[in-house]
Formats: C-alpha cells, structure tokens, sequence
C-alpha cells in the first residue's frame, strides 16, 4: 500500500510548487471572470449612455415626436431629415447592440424586441426601415424584419 508520509517527506517542495502554481491559475481564472464581468457592465453603461444622447434628442426636438405617432398623415406631411437621421441612428445603435450581445460583450437586453416592435410599428419607422434595410447587417435585418413581418426586397 503507498504511503503518503514519505513520499511527501520526500517532494514536500514539488508538493507546495504545484500547489502554488494550482492556486495562482485558481485566482487568475477568478479574476478574469471578475474582470469580464466587470467589462459587460462598463460596455452596458457606455452603450446606455448613447441611447440617452440619441433619446435625449426627443427632448430638445420635440417635433421628433411625430416617429412615435400612430397617426401621421405622410401623403401631406411626408418624412423629415430630421425624422430620418433619427431612426437611422437608432438603427445603427442597434447594431452596436446586436454586435455586443452576440459577442458577449454586454449582458442581454430585456425587453427590446418589445421596444423594437413597438417602435417600428409605428408609420414613419417602417418607412424609413424600408428606405434603409438593404445596407444593414444581416442581423439587424432578420430582427427588424422577423418584428415588422417584412421580407426580402
């Protein structure tokens, strides 16, 4: 029968090497997991942050407003600049978005295909989401598209 005693008598210090070296990938696998946690909710809070200043928008632009209207008159009062680089942006956020998620780069968004599909539900979104869908990635188009029952041009 083996002995533990001496063989540990023996290589005590291979013994306290190897755990040494166990113990450090232990704390470095640690916090590296800290680390990316960490990294998820800066990357959440910088990308929070962009929406306010794309949202913020409606606020000192009230005319933005009309976006998220259900009854707008587009034959007499057809879509804006403004109204256009709005939801385009919008869309470009959230593409950084998609991007992030499937990265996991930030930790999923609850909620938003709720948000999206009420958003472009709405008239002067889809029109632009029409205007602009073929030179958006994929992802963002079989999204927008899944929530807005739009098919391929």
């Amino acid at each position: 029968m083996f002995s533990f005693t001496p063989w540990l008598a023996q290589h005590w210090f291979e013994a306290v090497q190897t755990g040494g070296i166990l113990a450090g990938l232990i704390f470095t696998a640690v916090s590296l997991r800290d680390t990316q946690q960490g990294q998820k909710i800066s990357n959440l809070f910088t990308l929070t942050q962009y929406q306010r200043e794309l949202y913020g928008n409606l606020f000192s632009q009230p005319r933005l407003g009309r976006i998220f209207q259900d009854d707008v008159d587009l034959a007499n009062h057809p879509v804006t600049e403004d109204e256009r680089l709005f939801v385009t942006m919008a869309v470009l956020h959230l593409s950084l978005a998609i991007a992030a998620m499937s990265m996991n780069a930030i930790v999923p968004i609850e909620g938003l295909e709720r948000d999206l599909a009420e958003m472009f539900s709405k008239p002067i979104p889809q029109v632009i989401w029409k205007e602009i869908r073929s030179v958006q990635n994929r992802g963002v188009r079989e999204l927008l598209d899944r929530l807005t029952c739009t098919t391929e041009l």
